[in-house]
């Protein structure tokens, strides 16, 4: 008796409230956020059986309403069908339009109006090392040394020791190594229209017609900026050059670099005094446009 009177006041007590619902999530949608249908759309709330007891119970498949069911695939039909026409149409644009810089010339053919890269030749002349002498004669310079051989002679160096060496690229002709920051550290010495400087593409940095006058400029502390060497303390040499890199030297104090053809001397040994040497680029050809000229003038 107790039971059902409890029973039946649950019942009574749960007469009055609204049947409760329980929205369910149970997939993502496929489409893009743009166009696609919501999940509540997809997904609509299942409708719930409230029981004479009070306890809930969800509706099965066989006694949900069909039209919830009907709603959805209709939803995913719709969406389906707007996204594979939206994917047509931007295919055929492309095909029609396509990239703002290509004019159609008719028969498929296409033409761009950027620039192709177009293939130059450019033609240098040959400069002999203009103190060749002065930086032979110079107690700092070491001749071939690379940098790591230089490394060990400046290790435990002051700050300001440096030496002069060939570089070990075949673009450039000096480097040197100095001791500063408490470290070895390496530039290139560059050239561009006759001058030499530690950075030929930077007008602010300081230039000199000659390796040796470019030296001079950097043994001044006051003159080095941060980012440049310090060449205060030369490193003594502790050997002589051979007799025949002493006489390279000498001849190219006196010759320029035409002038070493004119010699009768062997192949070999004029290709000796040539090597230290820059080249000047003094003319550049545009293969394609020489090719139009060419055979216009054949017409």
């Amino acid at each position: 008796m107790v039971s059902s009177a409890r029973g039946g006041e649950i019942a009574a007590g749960n007469s009055n409230e609204q049947p409760t619902t329980n929205k369910r999530l149970t997939r993502n949608s496929p489409f893009c956020p743009c166009f696609s249908p919501t999940d509540s759309d997809l997904d609509e709330e299942e409708p719930v059986a409230v029981a004479s007891c009070g306890s809930q119970r969800p509706m099965t498949e066989q006694n949900a309403p069909s039209r919830t069911s009907s709603r959805r695939q209709q939803i995913i039909h719709v969406a389906r069908d707007l996204r594979s026409r939206l994917v047509v149409a931007g295919e055929a644009a492309n095909q029609t339009a396509g990239p703002a810089d290509v004019r159609r010339i008719g028969d498929g053919m296409t033409m761009s109006d950027q620039p192709y890269p177009v293939h130059t030749t450019v033609e240098y002349t040959h400069y002999l090392v203009p103190d060749m002498l002065q930086i032979t004669n110079a107690p700092y310079y070491w001749g071939v040394m690379d940098r790591f051989e230089a490394e060990k002679k400046l290790d435990g160096k002051p700050e300001g020791t440096f030496l002069l060496r060939d570089s070990a690229q075949s673009d450039y002709l000096f480097s040197v190594s100095f001791r500063r920051y408490q470290r070895t550290l390496h530039a290139r010495i560059e050239e561009m229209n006759h001058r030499f400087s530690f950075d030929s593409y930077d007008t602010a940095v300081f230039s000199a017609p000659t390796v040796t006058q470019l030296i001079e400029n950097y043994k001044d502390p006051t003159r080095c900026l941060f980012f440049e060497p310090q060449l205060t303390h030369p490193l003594h040499r502790n050997f002589v050059f051979p007799l025949q890199h002493l006489c390279r030297a000498v001849i190219a104090s006196r010759l320029n670099y035409n002038d070493l053809a004119k010699l009768p001397a062997p192949r070999k040994l004029k290709d000796y005094l040539r090597e230290y040497h820059y080249k000047q680029p003094i003319r550049i050809t545009n293969n394609e446009t020489a090719a139009e000229h060419s055979g216009a003038d054949d017409k």
